[in-house]
């Protein structure tokens, strides 16, 4: 969650050593007011017992309002620092979140303004402040003030929007229950018009992410697509990440109907890391999901582009290559054939043998290779089988019977045992599928079928894999396969 950084508006700005006038009514303040708190009245505001000062607290409540903007101001400000954590829990322990909150009911905007601000940054800490403001009722105190009458307190209203969603699943429910929506969806309508800062709008639209946005998002995706502003930049990144998250939901056919998926797979390229990872990651929920979207990102023109990330510096975006790769071999006939035929074996063998690779991608990679074997036997398709030996899947899965993962260990162990099974079936009838024949219709060499025996013994008979599922699955390979290397080795 993000502090809000709402300055004191402009008319504050300008003018910072007038006094007070001590004449003026308690109930009103002057048009003319302005203040700006020294550094020594900022630093004050907290005690040394952590909480805030008696003057500072008894000013909250004071019969002048003049004061209590005073003590409001003071306490904004200080709340826009480093000290922001401190001095959002001393606000806590002094029991002073409903006071400030409550100044959002005031008719004067300037106490609207920075009540709003004030709720943003305490909300911004973690669920403890976050729980305080909603209990003082911010979020229907938010909700009575739109439509905002400034940009200021827009800004501060969405930051504390935004804050509170991103607490937690419950807080973002209790906005959605208050319609607190509306006011990000009118806001990101009018960004065109230049009235409003696209940076202050960012985390609301991440946290506000409702099936009711996606046209919006999907418009802001395109205007902004050839982003060169930081501004725009941010609005783009922050629309990606939100609709990757509505499509978390299963919201396949609002954004497919926006025609949107063709620009996310444009913006899978190097440029962006943020927008390709989450541009990506929307792609691969797509491609996760039924057949018919499946193909809906096939058509956009998804393969080309995982090809490239497959091989992309980001390691986000080659594990996301390779799941969302995995995921299309995993589909129908078509689907499958139609990233095989993209050449998709090669770079992730590359990603799954490469030892400086990371791990997750390692996993990644070795899943697209699992669910590869899995299809072939499934779709029963002899090409698809003869690039199992011809690739020398074989060889390279009992590589990855080395790399230091349960989960790929176990696939491999299952993958070695499926293409075994396969080759000792369809040897000719009669002739004795001896450890020769095996080796020879593998493709491999006497050396590589000596290693890949030490391999699977090695999975059998040392921690952590001794007695495991995938340990035994090793062991009976070598049993029913590979006698001469089923011995255990002498200690």
């Amino acid at each position: 969650m993000q502090p809000a950084e709402l300055a004191v508006t402009a008319e504050f700005e300008e003018a910072s050593n007038l006094e007070i006038q001590d004449n003026l009514s308690n109930d009103t303040v002057p048009d003319d007011f302005q203040y700006d708190p020294t550094f020594t009245e900022l630093y004050e505001v907290v005690g040394e017992n952590g909480k805030v000062i008696p003057q500072v607290t008894d000013d909250l409540v004071s019969e002048s309002y003049v004061l209590r903007l005073k003590a409001l101001i003071r306490i904004q400000r200080r709340l826009q620092g480093d000290l922001v954590r401190p001095t959002a829990q001393a606000i806590v322990d002094s029991d002073l979140v409903q006071t400030l909150v409550d100044f959002m009911t005031y008719k004067d905007i300037r106490f609207q303004e920075r009540a709003a601000s004030v709720t943003a940054n305490i909300a911004s800490g973690p669920t403890e402040q976050a729980e305080a403001v909603v209990a003082a009722g911010a979020v229907r105190k938010i909700m009575d003030l739109h439509p905002f009458s400034s940009s200021t307190l827009a800004h501060g209203a969405l930051y504390a929007l935004g804050n509170i969603a991103a607490d937690s699943g419950n807080l973002r429910d209790v906005i959605l229950a208050c319609d607190g929506v509306l006011p990000l969806m009118k806001i990101l309508t009018h960004l065109e018009d230049g009235g409003y800062s696209e940076s202050r709008v960012a985390l609301a639209v991440q946290t506000l992410a409702t099936q009711d946005l996606i046209p919006i998002l999907a418009q802001l995706i395109r205007t902004r697509q050839s982003a060169s502003s930081a501004d725009s930049l941010e609005t783009l990144e922050n629309s990606v990440i939100a609709l990757s998250r509505i499509c978390d939901k299963g919201f396949f056919p609002e954004v497919s109907n926006t025609g949107i998926l063709r620009q996310l797979v444009e913006l899978c390229g190097p440029s962006h890391p943020t927008v390709q990872r989450y541009s990506l990651l929307t792609l691969g929920y797509f491609v996760a999901d039924t057949e018919p979207h499946t193909d809906a990102a096939i058509e956009a023109g998804v393969i080309p582009a995982l090809m490239d990330c497959i091989t992309a510096s980001s390691k986000h975006a080659r594990e996301l290559a390779c799941w969302t790769a995995s995921n299309i071999i995993a589909g129908t006939l078509r689907q499958a054939q139609a990233i095989l035929d993209a050449g998709i074996i090669k770079p992730v063998v590359a990603r799954l043998s490469d030892r400086s690779e990371e791990m997750i991608v390692k996993k990644e990679a070795c899943w697209v290779l699992t669910n590869l074997v899995e299809a072939c036997f499934r779709h029963r398709t002899k090409d698809w089988t003869d690039l199992l030996y011809e690739e020398r899947l074989v060889t390279v899965f009992g590589h990855a019977l080395t790399i230091s993962d349960g989960k790929i260990q176990s696939n491999a162990a299952q993958s070695l045992r499926s293409i075994l099974d396969y080759t000792k079936r369809t040897l000719e009838k009669g002739e004795p599928s001896t450890e020769e024949l095996i080796r020879k219709r593998l493709l491999l060499e006497p050396e590589e079928l000596v290693m890949l025996g030490r391999q699977l013994r090695t999975i059998r008979d040392t921690q952590p894999t001794r007695g495991t599922a995938t340990g035994n699955c090793a062991g009976q390979i070598l049993k029913d396969f590979f006698p001469a290397f089923s011995r255990r080795a002498r200690v």
